[in-house]
C-alpha cells in the first residue's frame, strides 16, 4: 500500500523552501521515487501536479483542504487586492487553521476525514474569542457528526465535496457575545499593539520595562470590543504582505496557499519560477 502521507511532507514550508533553495528536499525525492513514473523530459512543476493529484484523488489532507479554500474563497470569491489570510494563528489555547480577513473576517477549522472531532467545540470556543464568525470544513463523512453538535449555534458548516467544490451547509452568523479584549490583545505582535495604542491614545506608556507590556494590555483593553475587533481585522489584513502580480504571475494552482503563507518575498519568488521552469534531473 502507498504511503500518501509522505506526500503531505512535500507540502510543507520547510520542504518549499528547500525546493526553491536548493532544488530538492528529501520528501520531495522519495515521492518522485514512489510515485512519479521515469521519464527524461518531467519538469519540476509537472511534479508538483502530479503529487497534487494524487492528494486530490487518494489523501485530501488538511493541506489540500486548506489550499481548495484558499483558492475557491479568497482567490475565486474575494480578490488579494481587498482581503487576505492568515494561516495558523495562535488564539487562546487553539491554532485557526485559515482565517479569511476582511470587513467580516471569517475563521475556518479544518476537519478532513482524517482527523477527529474531539478538540472542536473547545477549539470554536477560543475562536469566539477574537472573530465573530467562525466555521467548520469538512468532509461529507464527517457533516452529520458536526451538524449535530452545532445544529442550534451560530456556527457555519462548509463541505469539502467528492467533487471538490464547496457546498454551505448551514451559514454562519455573527456572535459578539464571547469576545474577549485580552485574548485579541494576545493576537498581536508588539509592534502592531504598539501602532494601535499610538493611533488610539497618541502616545506610548512611559514606564519602565517591567511595567510596559502590563500597561499596554490595559491600554488596549480600555478600548470598546467591538471597536478593538474591527481594529484586529484591520491590522491582521495587512499582515502578510506579497507582489501580488506575481505571486499571480508565477504561482501554480497547487502551491498557491503554501507560497502566501510562506510570506515569499519577490526574490523568493522568482526562485519558484525557476525551480518550476526545470527539468527533474
Amino acid at each position: 500500500m502507498n504511503n500518501y502521507s509522505e506526500i503531505n511532507k512535500v507540502f510543507t514550508r520547510n520542504s518549499l523552501r528547500k525546493l526553491i533553495d536548493v532544488g530538492t528536499s528529501v520528501s520531495y525525492e522519495n515521492c518522485i521515487e514512489k510515485f512519479i513514473e521515469p521519464t527524461s523530459s518531467l519538469k519540476n512543476n509537472d511534479i508538483i501536479k502530479i503529487l497534487y493529484d494524487i492528494l486530490k484523488k487518494k489523501y485530501r489532507n488538511e493541506y489540500y483542504y486548506k489550499n481548495t479554500l484558499f483558492n475557491k474563497l479568497l482567490i475565486g470569491k474575494h480578490s488579494l487586492n481587498t482581503a487576505s489570510a492568515i494561516s495558523e494563528l495562535p488564539i487562546y489555547k487553539s491554532k485557526a487553521d485559515f482565517i479569511l480577513v476582511n470587513d467580516k473576517s471569517e475563521v475556518f477549522e479544518i476537519k478532513t476525514e482524517l482527523d477527529t472531532l474531539d478538540r472542536l467545540p473547545l477549539q470554536i470556543e477560543d475562536y469566539y474569542k477574537v472573530f465573530p464568525l467562525v466555521s467548520v470544513l469538512t468532509s461529507e463523512t464527517n457533516y452529520y457528526k458536526i451538524y449535530k453538535l452545532f445544529k442550534g449555534s451560530n456556527i457555519g458548516i462548509k463541505v469539502l465535496t467528492h467533487r471538490n467544490t464547496i457546498s454551505t451547509k448551514k451559514e454562519p452568523v455573527l456572535n459578539f457575545n464571547q469576545l474577549d479584549s485580552v485574548a485579541m490583545f494576545k493576537v498581536l505582535r508588539k509592534k502592531e499593539y504598539e501602532h494601535l495604542i499610538i493611533a488610539k491614545f497618541g502616545s506610548l506608556p512611559q514606564v519602565n520595562q517591567f511595567d510596559y507590556y502590563k500597561e499596554c494590555l490595559n491600554l488596549i483593553v480600555s478600548i470598546p470590543v467591538r471597536e478593538l475587533q474591527v481594529e484586529i481585522n484591520n491590522i491582521l489584513r495587512n499582515r502578510v504582505t506579497t507582489n501580488i502580480k506575481l505571486f499571480n504571475s508565477v504561482v501554480p494552482i497547487e502551491l498557491k496557499s503554501l507560497t502566501y503563507f510562506s510570506n515569499f518575498s519577490e526574490d523568493d519568488l522568482k526562485k519558484l519560477n525557476n525551480f518550476l521552469k526545470n527539468e527533474w534531473r
